[in-house]
């Protein structure tokens, strides 16, 4: 080999090394950013669960001990209100279990997430029996996550955590 074909090869290599550095660092840097960006869409669907409550307080009665009048309750639309409210929930919850659930490589910040949202699900399953209906409803298991219903069957298998 002649130098000019050495130094063409090292140059080469060299333009290689730095083009699969910058495709890794690109590639990390994208992943990093799409999962910040689904945790960010994960709280906005907290906030809108939220600004629900706040523009029908009524669905307060999906508690079963929240302090609202609970006569909605007995009229068959007042009942599918809060019972489509609990599906929105669950839709929440399905969001955040495919995206957490499949991923065998979560972040410290996810991991914690995750915990925060398991932790939600617990407590509306074990203070809702609207959504304990629900979550026993033998269709349910087709339309949702299996890490989710795993969760929901963890959930209504144990005690209640100690309030």
């Amino acid at each position: 080999m002649t130098g000019p074909e050495t130094a063409t090869l090292i140059i080469s290599l060299v333009s290689l090394s730095i083009s699969v550095f910058v495709g890794y660092k690109t590639y990390a840097f994208s992943e990093y950013q799409l999962r910040l960006s689904s945790r960010n869409e994960f709280q906005k669907l907290l906030v809108d669960i939220n600004k629900t409550l706040i523009e029908h307080p009524e669905l307060w009665a999906i508690y079963d001990s929240y302090p609202v009048p609970r006569e909605k309750l007995a009229d068959p639309i007042g009942r599918a209100r809060v019972q489509a409210f609990a599906y929105m929930m669950l839709n929440t919850f399905e969001c955040v279990f495919a995206f957490y659930g499949d991923s065998s490589r979560l972040t410290k910040a996810e991991r914690n997430a995750f915990n925060a949202w398991k932790g939600f699900l617990r407590n509306t399953l074990e203070n809702s029996s609207i959504a304990r209906e629900l979550a026993g409803n033998p269709n349910l298991r087709a339309m949702y996550h299996v890490k989710l219903m795993a969760e929901i069957d963890s959930v209504l298998a144990s005690p209640p955590a100690a309030q």
